[in-house]
């Protein structure tokens, strides 16, 4: 297994040689004596160019785009993928209970856009501000990059546990591939916004409401 630290970074074509593909994986616990509301964490994606900036809201991923019923309610579970296919989310956890990911999503490089530079993969509590959560309540939490084909290879598996003290974050941005000489590689990011995912949208370019 190959440990990073904030701000560290590995080549995916070296970790895991001949992948076309990875999940990411993130998962969490709540703090032992924390009371009230389950905690609804969300893994979620936003694509930018070199400017760091989106092209438009559809480089903007999460579990909105999910499929829904016939009452436009989202089916908890059902995977799905973006636009341009290079991410695929397998599906809504609503209560994070459980070992191992609680959420999981699909990165293939290869459909990746020519325009797109980086995706930052990013860590958001659902309805945060109405449930007053921060992930001050949360511990344990860690994002782990495999092959998708060889998923239970731990010698082929990244993994980075924030260990920074995000007591009034809602959002975290826990890493991001980029392109680099022609190869892609992860970097362990570690970067909280207590503004929400409004503030962090707005830091990549996208304004949302």
């Amino acid at each position: 297994m190959i440990s990073l630290s904030k701000g560290q970074t590995v080549s995916l074509a070296k970790s895991a040689p001949g992948a076309s593909k990875f999940i990411v994986g993130a998962g969490w616990d709540v703090k032992r004596g924390d009371t009230g509301l389950d905690f609804d964490i969300d893994i979620m994606a936003i694509a930018v160019g070199k400017d760091g900036k989106v092209r438009n809201e559809t480089d903007f991923f999460y579990y909105g785009l999910g499929p829904k019923d016939d009452l436009g309610n989202l089916i908890k579970g059902k995977p799905f993928a973006n636009a341009d296919g290079y991410l695929f989310h397998k599906g809504d956890n609503r209560d994070g209970q459980g070992d191992g990911d609680d959420e999981q999503i699909v990165f293939d490089p290869s459909k990746v856009p020519e325009a797109i530079d980086k995706v930052v993969i990013l860590l958001t509590i659902f309805d945060a501000e109405t449930r007053k959560q921060q992930f001050g309540s949360i511990e344990n939490t860690f994002v782990r990059v495999v092959d998708a084909n060889d998923e239970s290879n731990v010698d082929k598996t990244i993994r980075y546990e924030p260990n920074e003290e995000f007591s009034t974050e809602t959002v975290v941005a826990v890493a991001e591939f980029y392109r680099y000489q022609g190869e892609w590689k992860i970097r362990a990011k570690g970067e909280g916004f207590n503004g929400g995912i409004v503030q962090a949208l707005a830091s990549y370019g996208l304004q949302a409401s």
